[in-house]
């Protein structure tokens, strides 16, 4: 009886879909949008992956991937012309990052010498941390 309460309990938990905050795609797209194109054209990979990885939760393990997101990120000045990424003008732009969150996800991608994988740590970071959704995971297409 006590386990089936416990269930009962913690079934809104268990159920919860893990997507961001509506809001969070909205923001990117106003920030991101101008700059989809020219950065799948650049590294071959479908637009659709690129514009929509935040609202469906999919960041492809890809070589090409990584570096559409190095495109992306200094196309709206997130990372500087030493590859550095300035977190006043990621939480300026992209204002539904939690200060905290931009700081360890920037902390974190700084181990990766390639500017390609700081990209995708950098993302798969934030995307992890504002859907709560294992980072492993986010390398899986969701239909």
């Amino acid at each position: 009886m006590m386990k089936y309460l416990l269930l009962f309990c913690l079934a809104p938990y268990l159920s919860r879909s893990q997507e961001v905050p509506t809001d969070a795609n909205a923001i990117w797209d106003s920030v991101a949008d101008g700059h989809y194109q020219e950065c799948a054209d650049e590294f071959g990979i479908d637009r659709a992956i690129g514009r929509d990885f935040l609202r469906n939760l999919y960041l492809p393990d890809t070589r090409a991937f990584h570096c559409f997101l190095r495109c992306l990120y200094k196309s709206t000045d997130f990372l500087n012309a030493d590859g550095d990424f300035d977190i006043e003008v990621v939480v300026y732009k992209a204002h539904f990052l939690p200060y905290d969150l931009t700081e360890q996800c920037i902390t974190e991608s700084h181990m990766q010498p390639d500017l390609c994988d700081r990209a995708y740590t950098a993302a798969a970071c934030a995307v992890s941390g504002l859907s709560g959704m294992d980072r492993e995971a986010l390398k899986v297409p969701r239909n």
